[in-house]
């Protein structure tokens, strides 16, 4: 599971009335779970560059939220202003360690840029972190029951976007007219969850309609491709098989949903099985593409050498799992846009 920070899903409830005091707030809850003993304070504004202030240790954090979370960048010369506050202010607010706390990256030039703002201070590079969205997503898997209330991950869909996902699984155009009728004579809401991200989908659809049909619907609007990924360094492949099911029990393709559902009963679980096969395979999708969207280093031949089996499963997947996963999470930022 991997949780999205950006502003179409990180919640801003009271006291927090802007985005970036949400991202604040959600840092500050993260770092409480995480170290129990330390006491963390948040500094209103002005804050002199420091957002958050570990007095004991002593360190600073600020903390930078860009609205599209890892699908932007993070901001240089913001973060680069506050360093140069929080570095003229260290006599009333000391610290040796300084922690950059974004929902996205940075480019390698913008982090030159804030490393440059350390020069004139005379201060090392080692007392600069920067901790991005995918320290913060690690802290969110381990302390889920602190934050389950900060997000929304629910994206409602309108019947048009059903029909084009209908379409994107290449029904004739007589089966889509007979959709079309079918979701408006026979017609239900459904609540889709799936087993290999934090996100539901709201959806019209109808009773006459069967569970194959549902399926192909989605792998549409969570972003799923039936291709199989080759990895050339681990000399494995990957590949996704779809299912639907309720209860942990899949369901048969040829059910209609009005055997299985009713309005107040209105639950599907979309379930992603990953299946690894050691030795790559034909006609799949080279590990490059997967590569150019991630930030995982290809394995040295050397490495790969010494791993067991199971060693270059577990790799395997988790790259297909992250890779798997922002496709998803950049598809469901696409529908929310189209649904404004």
């Amino acid at each position: 599971m991997r949780y999205n920070f950006s502003s179409d899903f990180l919640r801003v409830t009271p006291p927090d009335t802007t985005f970036g005091d949400a991202w604040e707030s959600l840092c500050h809850t993260l770092l409480l779970a995480e170290f129990p003993t330390t006491h963390f304070q948040r500094i209103h504004a002005p804050d002199g560059g420091v957002d958050i202030h570990a007095p004991k240790i002593p360190r600073a954090y600020q903390c930078k939220a860009c609205e599209r979370g890892a699908l932007g960048t993070a901001d240089p010369a913001s973060a680069s202003a506050s360093l140069t506050a929080a570095l003229s202010g260290r006599a009333t607010l000391p610290w040796d360690e300084y922690h950059l706390a974004t929902n996205a990256a940075f480019t390698a030039s913008g982090l030159s840029k804030i490393k440059e703002t350390l020069v004139p201070h005379s201060m090392p590079d080692d007392c600069l972190t920067f901790l991005g969205p995918e320290y913060w997503h690690a802290l969110c898997l381990r302390h889920g029951e602190v934050v389950e209330d900060r997000f929304y991950y629910r994206v409602t869909l309108e019947e048009l976007q059903v029909i084009e996902a209908l379409k994107q699984a290449r029904y004739f155009d007589s089966f889509i007219a007979d959709a079309r009728q079918k979701l408006k004579d026979a017609p239900i809401t459904l609540r889709i969850t799936c087993n290999r991200i934090h996100l539901e989908f709201c959806l019209p659809f109808s009773t006459e309609l069967t569970i194959e049909h549902l399926v192909d619907v989605c792998q549409s609007v969570y972003g799923i491709q039936l291709d199989w990924v080759s990895f050339t360094d681990l000399s494995t492949s990957v590949g996704p098989s779809v299912s639907m099911t309720r209860g942990n029990t899949s369901i048969p393709f040829k059910k209609k949903i009005g055997e299985l559902v009713t309005e107040a009963d209105n639950h599907f679980e979309f379930w992603i099985t990953v299946v690894w096969k050691d030795g790559t395979k034909k006609d799949s999708v080279s590990g490059d593409t997967v590569m150019s969207m991630m930030t995982y280093d290809l394995a040295m031949p050397s490495t790969v050498a010494r791993m067991t089996l199971q060693e270059r499963r577990n790799l395997t997947i988790s790259r297909y799992e992250e890779y798997v996963q922002t496709m998803m999470w950049q598809n469901t930022y696409a529908q929310k846009t189209r649904n404004g």
